[in-house]
């Protein structure tokens, strides 16, 4: 009775009965102190457990295989006692394989992977022992890189199969997380039965590594072979519909969360909702938003840093939500909080919150933090406050590339090109090297200002520190010696692009346009789709004005 109370998981109907069976004056054997320790276990009761231990000692139990194990694996979970496990473990007589695993678990499970490779080595020297997905998978477990995977791959393959789904799914898993996705594919192909977390694992391997496609596919084959989505399917299934942008596939797996009863899960709503936050779908973002039932602050930030995303309108709803979670009294906002309420500013309309925002966080303290002033800095300058970003910059801490690329770029922006020059002296003075964000804006400086001179020393720059494969510094070269008037060395700075593109070639066409050179426009044109780049707006744009220029028809 006592052993099919614990099997049914009645842990306290069990010790009831073994309570019972005492004051009838029934002596319990190996077995029955076996089960009861397993009850004190599940229960958490250390001391009724150990109470236990001293009556196995007592009944000279204590020593046995059955009641032993039970108690090495009592110590492990109920309080971490390593050195009563221990000590239990190694005045046990006979030691089989349970004992053996449970050891090897219970260390796997505190990390002593040194311990764990020990133990299992002497458990081999015994030839009556062989190991068993049980062993494996504590192995498993303490595998920290794709090596010891693989080490452990191999002993798997000497002892076992990996087609076993136990262990088969476990290598899914961590072949998965280690980056080895071929690995992991191979093995679940060669399974001969699948579960739910074996197609969890490799649905989340694939979306933890950026195969979004690849994440779906395996997801619709689940769904076809009638396996029912846990929760860490579903959630890896809509990561992967945010990494392809696929919305449509997103309401989808949405519908298989409301077929399955996920839809009031907390965890699979948080990535339910960044999708739909991600693509501006903002109404059904929002009614997921509302069902949560227990929102934490991840839930909050996504729903204010997808309105800080929309084009229009987003300051006003992101400042409302964040009031909101202001108001609410178990919940503090946090640095995402900040940065995407000063996200959402995009334009002198939107200047009163920021303000606003940029008080709390002063009087909270957190302008020391680079990554809020760097946020604040943008946030002037999209409101059109050049001033205002100054000291905003003036102020700060500690500057990064970032903050010297804002404040560059607000000057640049604003045409005060002189100053934006000043600026990137004085960051290269301060030891911040030049940066694929900070040397277009330098260059785009030297082109409103004329200065070939100095442009051309930034050309060097450019060609001395690798810069030349990138298509925005390119591209600003090119614009730059067209404006200072050299076609030639905006032609000579376009060959040096071995994978022109678009970008690229407008920058030329546009250069043509403004010297009147049609017949180059056009030529320029006419190459760029023969290399089968697909022309945008301002390419038109800029091969009319050519065409205007010299009364030429296309």
């Amino acid at each position: 009775m006592i052993s099919s109370y614990v099997h049914h998981g009645f842990f306290e109907k069990s010790l009831k009965m073994f309570e019972q069976m005492l004051q009838w004056g029934e002596r319990p054997n190996q077995f029955t102190l076996s089960v009861t320790v397993r009850a004190c276990t599940n229960l958490g009761f250390q001391r009724l457990g150990m109470q236990i231990h001293g009556m196995s000692i007592g009944l000279g139990f204590d020593r046995d295989e059955f009641a032993g194990s039970s108690l090495v694996d009592m110590y492990f979970k109920v309080g971490g006692c390593l050195d009563d496990a221990y000590r239990v473990f190694n005045g046990l007589y006979n030691r089989d394989s349970v004992t053996w695993n449970v050891m090897i678990s219970g260390f796997a499970q505190v990390g002593e992977t040194d311990e764990v490779m020990r133990l299992f080595g002497e458990m081999r020297v015994d030839d009556r022992l062989s190991p068993n997905d049980f062993t494996f998978s504590s192995l498993l477990k303490c595998c920290g890189c794709l090596t010891e995977v693989e080490q452990i791959h191999g002993l798997v393959l000497k002892f076992r199969t990996e087609t076993d789904i136990v262990i088969g799914s476990v290598l899914v898993d961590l072949y998965g997380k280690c980056g080895s996705l071929n690995s992991s594919r191979r093995i679940m192909d060669s399974m001969r039965g699948k579960d739910s977390f074996t197609w969890s694992s490799i649905i989340s391997g694939y979306a933890r590594n950026d195969s979004g496609e690849e994440a779906l596919i395996m997801f619709s084959d689940m769904c076809r072979q009638d396996v029912k989505p846990d929760q860490h399917a579903l959630s890896s299934a809509l990561k992967a519909c945010v990494q392809i942008g696929g919305i449509e596939t997103g309401v989808q797996v949405h519908t298989q969360m409301i077929k399955h009863g996920y839809q009031r899960d907390c965890f699979v709503e948080s990535v339910l909702l960044n999708l739909y936050a991600d693509f501006n779908g903002m109404g059904e973002a929002e009614k997921v938003f509302r069902r949560i039932s227990d929102r934490d602050i991840v839930s909050w930030n996504s729903m204010m840093m997808g309105y800080a995303q929309m084009s229009e309108g987003s300051a006003i709803s992101c400042n409302k939500l964040y009031r909101e979670l202001r108001q609410s009294n178990n919940l503090k906002p946090d640095e995402a909080t900040m940065l995407a309420v000063l996200k959402s500013c995009q334009s002198n309309l939107d200047l009163q919150v920021g303000l606003q925002i940029h008080n709390e966080i002063v009087q909270s303290g957190q302008t020391q933090k680079t990554v809020i002033a760097n946020a604040v800095i943008s946030m002037y300058s999209k409101c059109g406050e050049l001033e205002d970003s100054r000291k905003a910059f003036d102020t700060m801490f500690c500057r990064d590339d970032i903050s010297w690329s804002s404040i560059i770029g607000n000057y640049v922006q604003n045409g005060v090109d002189l100053e934006a020059l000043r600026l990137c002296k004085e960051m290269l003075a301060s030891g911040v090297p030049l940066t694929c964000f900070s040397l277009p804006l330098c260059i785009t400086a030297c082109s409103g200002l004329a200065a070939m001179d100095m442009g051309k020393q930034f050309h060097v720059f450019v060609t001395k520190y690798g810069f030349k494969g990138n298509i925005y510094v390119q591209s600003s070269m090119i614009d730059m010696y067209a404006k200072c008037g050299s076609m030639e060395d905006s032609v000579k700075a376009f060959s040096e692009q071995e994978n022109p593109n678009v970008v690229v070639f407008n920058a030329l066409i546009t250069g043509f346009a403004q010297h009147g050179k049609a017949r180059e426009a056009i030529n320029t044109f006419e190459k760029m789709e023969k290399m089968e780049i697909i022309p945008n707006k301002i390419s038109f744009l800029a091969l009319l004005s050519a065409c205007g220029k010299k009364c030429v028809l296309l």
